[in-house]
Formats: C-alpha cells, structure tokens, sequence
C-alpha cells in the first residue's frame, strides 16, 4: 500500500477487529440480532474472529446506518465513543497510554487518523489560547456523519480524561442544530457545547495540554511509534485528497486533478458521484478551510481576507464568501466573533 495513497469508498483496509467489532458487539448486547444487522454490508460474523479481516468505508457505512436503524433511542454513537478508546488500536492505542502529555496525544491521534477514525479528516489550528480539532468528512459519509462526530468526539473526551486522569477543560462547537437529546452530549461532552457554528471542532486551551502524564514512559511510547511507523497506511480520504490538490495549487482545473491523482477525467467524475460530491463543491470546502483557518483573527479587513485567498476583486470575493457560508463576510465576523 502506498504510503501516500488515498483511499476510496471500495478500498478495503479498514480493521474489523477495531470500530465494526465494537459496533456489533454494542448492538448485540442490546439485543440486536447479529445476522439480521449484518445482513447486505458483506461483512460476515464467522470472519470477525481473523485479525486481518478488512472492510472497505463503504461496507462500514453500511453498517452504521444498520445499526441506527436497528438500535432505539440515540445513546448508541455516545456508547460506541466511551468504549472505543484507548484499548482497541494497538500499537496507537500503547502510544496513546505512555504519551508525555496531552498534546502529544493530540499529535499522535492527527498522526495516525486513518487508523483510528478513517471516515473523518481532521486539521489542527493553533491560536494565542487554543489547540484546535475540526473535523470534516473524508469520504462521503451523508446522514452518518453526525453520528461519527458524535462517537469520535465522546472517544476523544473520554480518552483524554481517562489518560490524565483528571477533568479536562474542553469546548465542542457544531454545524448542525442543537438535538433533541442534548442531554446525551452533555453527560458525555460536558457543558461547553455550541450549535449552528461555522465548523465542526473541539478546542482546548494550551495551558491544559503540557502537564506531565501519569503513565508517561519515552522507551515504551518511543516504541510503540517505531512498530506504528513499520506499517503501511493510508493518509487521505478520496475528498480530502481532492482538497490538498486544489489547496497546493488552486489554479488547477478538474481535468488537472484528475491527471494528479492517475485517472482519467471520466472516471475522476465517477468518483466524485459515488462519494457524493462536485468538484465546484470541493473546491468551495477548501475555501471554507482556508477562511476558518484564519477565522481566529476576526478583525481582519474584507480587503485583506480576499487578498489572502487570491482575490483581486472584494465583490467577487463576497459573493463568494456568501456561497461558501450562507453568510456575508460582515454576518459572519457578526454571528461567529465569540468563537
């Protein structure tokens, strides 16, 4: 497997052992009848038992909307996230227990994302106070997507408070509106929780990520990051491949990148169409990126802000902007100026 390689809805290389174990597990213990959940995914019970049994994003998407289905009430994203982490990855998982301290945690975890949650992209944003986590959609995730913010996000949190061995300050902001079951993001995310934001996030302040770790040990993590970097692995979803393209050259068109990524152009739209997407909107997603990354300094002039995206033109640049977010530039340094 090419370490620089992206991976595409069919690709199988997703452990089973890791998160789709653990979703049947979860559901069977509720109930669930396994034939019945597993039923039109390709995945087969008898095979679970092999440690090398892959399963393609598609076939995990599958299941997770099988198991929404299947599953009453909307605790199941909130419990598959509490047990998740850290025991079920490995060598990740070893690096994880004996890491310095938090952000070094957080590294490890961007590090290795397509091991740990291969569906979801993340991108680490720095500011004067903050260590930022957003999350975007990798690979076509549509109506699951939701619940795999809601899964990873409770790992996250249940992992970084299980490591440290004490409360961590952390603030969670989210696209969509706030849920009926609010209660099940703050039994298990706590209070710091905004809705209707810009972005999908998790921020924590940077005094919270330098103290010392309990079970820190340099030769036991050092090692578990020798035996991690022995493997060959994925690094990039089919859309947030894309999106690096355009972001290393955003005069390319889509011909441009499909001849990048060594296909034609007819079979890089067929991509596009199975995983849900256009390439007008993946060029708009990393617009929208390079806005929020530089979102924390609000005060920023219109003129400056389409300079640094590479308009020549501050009309042009916010009707774009208006695509981009729903939002003038003015409305949204307005609705999103406290975070």
């Amino acid at each position: 497997m090419n370490l620089h390689a992206y991976f595409t809805l069919e690709d199988k290389f997703i452990q089973a052992q890791q998160l789709a174990a653990s979703l049947i597990e979860l559901a069977a213990s509720r109930g669930v009848n396994k034939d019945k959940l597993l039923r039109g995914t390709g995945i087969f019970y008898e095979d679970l038992s092999s440690d090398t049994l892959l399963i393609s994003a598609d076939q995990l998407l599958k299941l997770i909307s099988k198991t929404r289905q299947l599953m009453a009430g909307n605790a199941t994203s909130f419990l598959l996230g509490q047990r998740l982490f850290p025991s079920n990855y490995g060598a990740i998982s070893e690096a994880l227990f004996y890491a310095k301290n938090l952000l070094d945690c957080i590294h490890i975890l961007n590090s290795y994302r397509c091991e740990i949650a291969p569906l979801l992209c993340t991108n680490l944003v720095w500011t004067k106070h903050e260590c930022i986590i957003q999350f975007k959609d990798a690979i076509g995730c549509d109506e699951n997507f939701q619940f795999l913010l809601e899964l990873y996000c409770t790992a996250i949190h249940s992992s970084l408070r299980y490591l440290s061995n004490r409360r961590v300050n952390v603030a969670y902001d989210f696209e969509f509106s706030q849920p009926r079951y609010i209660q099940e993001y703050e039994e298990n995310l706590g209070f710091k929780i905004n809705f209707n934001r810009s972005t999908n996030q998790i921020r924590l302040a940077r005094q919270e990520l330098v103290a010392l770790l309990p079970n820190y040990s340099q030769v036991k993590r050092d090692h578990a990051l020798h035996k991690l970097a022995q493997q060959s692995r994925y690094q990039f979803g089919f859309r947030e491949r894309v999106i690096q393209l355009i972001a290393n050259n955003s005069q390319l068109n889509q011909a441009d990148i499909a001849e990048q990524l060594g296909i034609s152009n007819a079979t890089f739209k067929r991509r596009l169409k199975q995983h849900g997407t256009r390439f007008l909107a993946l060029q708009d997603e990393y617009h929208r990126q390079r806005v929020l990354s530089i979102h924390c300094d609000i005060q920023r002039s219109n003129e400056d802000l389409a300079s640094r995206l590479g308009f020549n033109d501050v009309a042009n640049f916010r009707r774009a902007f208006k695509r981009w977010f729903g939002l003038t530039p003015s409305q949204f340094k307005q609705k999103f100026r406290h975070g």
